[in-house]
């Protein structure tokens, strides 16, 4: 796969582009090799925060859905674990959520990989900080000129259309513009269709039911259950509030399953918090059914003894 290298010198306070191809992507003879980076800075003061790194669960799980004889997904919260994978495998493409609070550790982690493979490594930033507003976003090329592509919206349709634009091999992957995703080319945005918000929920597998998350589900990580996704309401304060869309349910089946699933890893450790991942829980048909189905369990196996949410904010009955 060709894609453009640039590279970056500094010509007094000015930067300069130079641009070029180079061939990245997995040799013939293996997968594509992919590793997902959810990073938090672990202390004393935080580690009782750390949550189950449901989104890039998501996102492995629909691309391997799509694409899985061809890819190999490897997933991390630890910047330490992920370095030393770093350093002896070289990743073919590298994705990280991107929060204003983790930007430094994600340039720590995009340095070392530049300085080890150079421009082989294709980079890929997602998360609600990169904005919708065109002049945001070149500034976010500016701000972090070793990231290759950015992924607009929710995350799954368009990492995946990287990651295919990327196994497809013929001609640059930034031939044309990619689904809900951000690239220069020429010192010009490039910006594909944002449809994120358009996918079918129920296309997702379940990163809990397919096994993808438990490594993560142990006494430090707190487990996230999400229900539904958007937000009805444009509070001006929230990043929800851009990217208005219909509300979307998963199965409410899958979500009861994942609650089981949750609360069997769980049940010798009842003081563990569950989060759910809920802009407005109460909002849906199904979510008192989902509060009913929680009780019913914690009566049963003892856990969660406490849950974590928001409730809807015009506080339906």
């Amino acid at each position: 796969v060709r894609v453009a290298w640039w590279i970056a010198e500094r010509t007094g306070n000015a930067k300069v582009r130079i641009s070029y191809t180079k061939t990245v992507g997995a040799p013939l003879d293996r997968k594509t090799r992919i590793l997902l980076a959810d990073l938090f800075y672990v202390n004393h003061l935080t580690k009782n925060r750390l949550c189950v790194p449901l989104n890039i669960g998501y996102i492995r799980s629909y691309v391997e859905e799509l694409c899985g004889q061809d890819v190999e997904i490897s997933m991390y919260k630890d910047v330490d674990l992920l370095l030393k994978e770093i350093k002896t495998y070289r990743p073919d493409i590298v994705g990280f959520s991107f929060y204003y609070w983790n930007q430094n550790l994600n340039n720590y982690v995009v340095q070392q990989i530049r300085e080890l493979y150079g421009s082989d490594v294709l980079v890929v930033f997602g998360g609600p900080s990169v904005d919708s507003e065109e002049a945001e976003q070149l500034k976010l090329f500016n701000k972090f000129p070793e990231v290759d592509i950015f992924v607009q919206g929710e995350g799954e349709a368009g990492f995946a259309a990287i990651v295919k634009r990327v196994l497809g091999g013929k001609g640059s992957i930034y031939g044309s513009p990619i689904d809900c995703s951000l690239f220069l080319r020429d010192g010009q945005l490039m910006k594909g269709e944002n449809t994120s918000t358009n996918l079918d929920l129920s296309s997702i597998p379940s990163p809990y039911l397919n096994g993808s998350l438990d490594q993560f589900l142990k006494a430090e990580y707190m487990p996230l259950l999400q229900a539904t996704r958007t937000c009805p309401y444009q509070c001006t304060f929230c990043v929800e509030g851009k990217e208005r869309s219909r509300l979307r349910a998963f199965p409410l089946e899958q979500v009861k399953n994942e609650i089981d699933y949750i609360c069997e890893w769980n049940k010798d450790r009842p003081h563990v918090v569950l989060n759910l991942a809920e802009l407005n829980f109460g909002i849906q048909r199904q979510d008192p059914e989902i509060a009913q189905y929680l009780r019913k369990v914690a009566d049963t196996v003892g856990y969660p003894r406490s849950v974590y949410f928001y409730q809807d904010k015009k506080f339906r009955e």
